[in-house]
């Protein structure tokens, strides 16, 4: 592998610059293959983000309680009856990235979200409410929405739309798997097109 790419997902109780995080997840992944390696998944506490100061919006509360009762239970009630401590959870999420570009032995990562002003600023909030340094780069963030719409807009084809989901959405690992999934699709019909 030469470079490192890591989807990330969040779930959150807010969709603002600095919102609360109850489910961070990320998945190492080639985006050329599609091969997965490990990944990382953890419930975040509510009140450990209240405390540091990130936002809550009652109109992303209510839409919570709209979801698949699975998701209700396993990720928006778990978080709040045993989710970690914000803090420990970002902690443990950039000993994880150093881990794995050891395992692999790069020196850098892309940074794949779902949004380079949503998952990935909300991750870099996240840190910066509680005083810890980013484990990511300015220069490594990359954009899944970017991508579906370079597949519209090349390849004539929404890739995400046409891609059936496996797991349950919002659940943000199985969105990590999902988004996995159909950018690599977009990447290998971008490359023939390279290759031609």
């Amino acid at each position: 592998m030469n470079s490192l790419d890591i989807m990330v997902d969040l779930e959150t109780l807010a969709v603002n610059d600095s919102p609360v995080i109850i489910q961070l997840s990320g998945v190492i992944f080639d985006r050329m293959t599609g091969k997965t390696y490990e990944e990382f998944n953890e419930l975040i506490s509510p009140e450990s983000g209240i405390t540091s100061g990130l936002s809550v919006n009652g109109d992303t509360v209510a839409w919570w309680l709209t979801q698949e009762c699975k998701v209700i239970k396993d990720v928006f009630l778990k978080s709040i009856t045993s989710g970690k401590k914000l803090d420990k959870v970002l902690m443990a999420f950039s000993k994880f990235i150093n881990d794995v570009k050891k395992t692999h032995n790069v020196e850098s990562i892309s940074l794949w979200g779902n949004g380079i002003l949503s998952d990935n600023l909300w991750i870099q909030s996240n840190f910066k409410a509680v005083g810890l340094a980013e484990c990511f780069q300015y220069n490594e963030h990359r954009d899944v929405r970017t991508l579906v719409q370079v597949g519209i807009d090349i390849l004539g084809k929404d890739f995400k739309k046409d891609t059936t989901f496996v797991g349950n959405e919002h659940n943000a690992i199985d969105d990590c798997h999902h988004q996995i999934k159909y950018c690599v699709k977009i990447n290998k019909e971008l490359k023939k097109i390279a290759n031609k």
